[in-house]
């Protein structure tokens, strides 16, 4: 699908396409373990890529970035949620 065919409609604030998407355990110790999703989208809106990661056991953990590449919005929301998790955590 070419998605530059498409016209989104003003009320569309926000669209992406999955690029990728990974379950990583992120494990900090004892306290502080954290199983994640994360998926990359091509921006449909913007252009550029953004990954979001959220915690399978706490909806409540995420993290939300944006970069040029698809890898690059991976590795900056890996550090994200790494961040987000020690905080859920009170670390």
């Amino acid at each position: 699908m070419d998605w530059q065919k498409i016209e989104l409609p003003e009320a569309v604030a926000e669209a992406g396409r999955i690029v990728e998407e990974a379950e990583i355990v992120l494990d900090f110790g004892a306290d502080i373990r954290g199983w994640m999703r994360l998926s990359v989208f091509e921006d449909l809106r913007a252009g550029g890529y953004f990954a979001r990661a959220q915690d399978l056991e706490d909806p409540r953990v995420k993290a939300t970035v944006t970069a040029d590449t698809p890898e690059a919005a991976f590795a900056a929301c890996l550090r994200e949620a790494g961040v987000s998790l020690r905080r859920a955590r009170g670390k």
